[in-house]
Order: C-alpha cells, then structure tokens, then sequence
C-alpha cells in the first residue's frame, strides 16, 4: 500500500547467466563463456524527498527500511546485494538521497545462475540512471563485485556481473577475465535447444568451499613462484609447465591446478566449435568440462552427477554442472525435437531416485541490464 502512486517511476531488468564452459576460472584471471537467460531480476524505483530507503521484495514479501546514510549491515538477506551497492557508493563519494523501490525476479534462486550478480547490476544500473550517477560501464560491473565481495562477504569473480550487464541476445559471451576484454560469439541455435535442470539443493556449502577452492588456488600459485619467474595466476600455467612442476604441489594442489588449466583450454575449443556450429564437439567440451569439475575439483554433487550421467546414458549432445557447484542446476544441450521426451525421463528417473521433483526450463539467450520504463 505504501507503493500505490505510480508517478515517477523507472522499471529496469538484468539477466541471470547460464555459463557455457570456463567454471571457477575466473577467479584465477581465466577464460569463461556465459550467455544471458531470459529469466531477469526487476527494479521498480521512485525517489524520495527524504534520506529513507524503502526496500519491498516481492518474492520474499518483505520490506526493509533504512535511512541511505545509515545502512542496516549485513543480514545474510536478500537487501544485503542492495546494501552493498549503497555501501561502495559511499565509498566513491556517489550521493543520492532516498528512494523506494520493488524488488521482484524470476530467476531460481540458489541454483547457481545469478541471480544475485543480476540484482547487483539491476540496483546499480538502475540508481545511476535515476540519480544521473554517470558510472562508467566497467566501473559499474567492478562496483558490483566488490559489494558482493565486501559487503555481502562472498569472494566471487568479476563474470556474473560482467555479463548481466554487457550481454546479447543469440551471443555468447567470450570473456578474458585477466584484460577485461570480450567478445561475442553467436549461439543462435537453430535445430539446437538447452535446458536448465535446477536439482532444487540449495548451495549451502557453495560460498564457504567457494572460498576455500579460491585459497587453495591462490596458494598454489605463491608456492610455483618460487620456481616460475611472473607468475601473476593460474592463467600463466601451460600443460607443459604444470607437468615440469607437478613434483612440488600435493595431490590436491595438481588435482585443483589441472582442471583450471584445461578448462581454459577448453573454452577456447568452445569457441571454435560454436563458430564452427560443430555441436557434437560442443557437447562433448561440456562432458569433459563436469567430469574435471566432479573429479579434480570436486565441486559438484550426487544430484549434479546423476544428471550428468543420465544424460550421456541417454544419448543427448552434452551436459555439466553450471555455476559454483554443491547443488544449483546443470546445462544440457540436444537437438529440439528430443526435448518433449527427454524432459519426461529426466523427471520420471530423477523422482526415481531422490523423491522429488527437479525444476526444468527451457533457456533463450537474452540481452543485458536495460531500462524498461
């Protein structure tokens, strides 16, 4: 009821993301390849005269309240995205007075396709447009992972962000997280569709083994300094010289190092294949992207795997986790005219097994952050 008058409102949407291939190698100056889905978070936002901040999620049914110079800190709640936006706007000396505004998404949440990083640029992008803020596109993308990083405490890499707001529609998104440079790559698939088959496990351990997959990278990276002059990242390591080195790293540390190294290359091999429409070759990059994943990086889960397996027991092009893995979704790719009949065994076998029923979508491509209203 506090929302009723419309007058002087903007609406604004920002995609979730599907990552192709290139999974935990952006945090380690990698190559990744996302497209946008057409699942979105909305910002619908009045200013205010006064410095309250009125904060109503649909989705939640809540409303937090605040005062812009006096933030609530972190609640591990859904306004924590927003106030950190608030909170690095501070920090650039950004001012802007109150405003309310209507929070509403259509993404899954906890399956690992963003919708946080969405919500991060919706708010960012939207408050800039409305205060006349002027942020610089990547200065707006950099914002918002350092709010996720600082404020909300979650130490992701710069991609979610990066492609909710630089994405096209039919266009995959080849993105160099080392120069922060992309290019785009069509996915307009014609007799090709993908499905998104979110398990329903909600990532409890994501965020803290998350964390912890990024510490045992970044030791291993300060431990092959010793023996490689300029090593900045895991970006630098070739199969040649992880090989050379292998001596000198644990068990764990060669498991970790060797995905991240071949999952780089792969992305590569991704590219080609797309720009060459070889989608059996595509379907078989992301075979090899999971079982590196399940096996050397350990991040995935019964679930994941299951649907992985079933879908290589069934024929179809290809499959993998996607996103940060303990739960979230998997990506599968096939033709078309098999979706109607595969989605009816993934449900049947799937309810089979762990009782309950796993969350199936068809995803299109979509374009990035944009004003609506």
């Amino acid at each position: 009821s506090r929302f009723e008058d419309t007058r002087g409102v903007s609406c604004f949407k920002a995609p979730g993301r599907v990552n192709l291939i290139g999974e935990h190698t952006d945090y380690n100056d990698g190559l990744v390849l996302p497209f946008a889905i057409n699942r979105h978070i909305y910002f619908i936002i009045r200013k205010r005269k006064d410095k309250t901040v009125l904060l109503h999620s649909l989705n939640f049914n809540e409303v937090r309240e605040f005062k812009i110079n006096k933030l609530l800190g972190r609640e591990n709640k859904w306004s924590d995205y927003i106030q950190g936006i608030l909170w690095e706007f501070k920090k650039r000396k950004l001012s802007i007075s109150g405003f309310e505004a209507i929070i509403y998404g259509d993404i899954p949440i906890g399956a690992g396709l963003s919708s946080s990083a969405a919500l991060e640029i919706v708010t960012c992008y939207g408050l800039s447009a409305v205060f006349n803020l002027h942020i610089p596109e990547l200065e707006l993308v950099k914002l918002c992972q350092q709010a996720e990083n600082e404020f909300v405490g979650s130490k992701c890499g710069i991609m979610d962000q990066y492609v909710s707001f630089f994405a096209k529609k039919d266009k995959a998104l080849f993105l160099d997280t080392r120069l922060l440079k992309h290019r785009f790559v069509d996915i307009a698939l014609r007799e090709v569709g993908m499905l998104v088959i979110d398990t329903g496990v909600k990532r409890s351990l994501a965020s803290s083994e998350y964390n912890k997959r990024r510490r045992e990278c970044e030791e291993t990276v300060k431990l092959l300094r010793n023996y490689i002059d300029n090593l900045s990242s895991l970006r630098d390591l070739t199969p040649e010289l992880l090989e050379k080195y292998r001596s000198k790293l644990t068990q764990l540390q060669r498991k970790r190092v060797k995905h991240v190294v071949e999952e780089n290359i792969r992305v590569e091999n991704m590219v080609a294949a797309l720009e060459k429409q070889d989608m059996k070759m595509a379907g078989r990059l992301l075979f090899a992207s999971h079982f590196s994943l399940k096996n050397l990086y350990e991040v995935s889960s019964p679930e994941l795997d299951f649907l992985v397996e079933l879908a290589q027991k069934e024929g179809i092009l290809g499959a993998r986790m996607t996103g940060a893995g303990f739960g979230g979704a998997t990506i599968h790719l096939l033709f078309k005219r098999d979706i109607p009949e595969y989605c009816k065994v993934v449900k049947k076998e799937f309810f089979n097994r762990f009782a309950r029923n796993p969350n199936i979508f068809k995803v299109r491509t979509s374009q990035g952050v944009c004003q609506i209203i």
